[in-house]
């Protein structure tokens, strides 16, 4: 009876481990460290329409959430160390005289969406949608997506 009592006891325990939800690790280097290899490089193409806007929009649950326990200034390092060159570059020369140090995260993140987001005209954009037109192949979902 007292074996049986062991053996539910463990395998009570075992499945509480299973059931907990896994946690990021307690080491912020650590954290850091996976959260670079996880996210992708950004580069600027307004052209393609790859903004900061979209491209952040892909990871915010990843600095919302996994980043959490790392400090504001390694929020910034990790945010900037995912800048490819030329935007990096060009994103230090417009804060000066500050340093990148100096910002917090959400001043960051606000300059980088200014700095690269659509930059057109309520004007244009809505001349842009008069332009379109309903091709016979496509469907109205389709056609209505475009409208967004």
């Amino acid at each position: 009876m007292a074996e049986l009592q062991q053996v539910v006891l463990l395998i009570t325990e075992l499945l509480q481990k299973l059931a907990q939800p896994t946690t990021a690790p307690s080491n912020p280097e650590q954290t850091l460290q996976t959260l670079i290899s996880t996210i992708s490089e950004f580069s600027f193409d307004a052209e393609n329409g790859i903004t900061f806007e979209e491209w952040y929009s892909r990871y915010t649950d990843l600095f919302e959430s996994d980043a959490q326990n790392l400090d504001n200034s390694a929020k910034v390092r990790l945010l900037l160390s995912k800048l490819d060159t030329p935007s990096h570059a060009r994103y230090v020369n417009y804060i000066l005289p500050k340093l990148p140090k100096d910002i917090d995260f959400a001043g960051t993140v606000k300059i980088l969406s200014q700095m690269f987001g659509t930059h057109t005209s309520i004007f244009n954009k809505r001349y842009q949608c008069l332009q379109l037109v309903k091709s016979e192949a496509e469907d109205i979902i389709t056609y209505g997506a475009k409208l967004e």
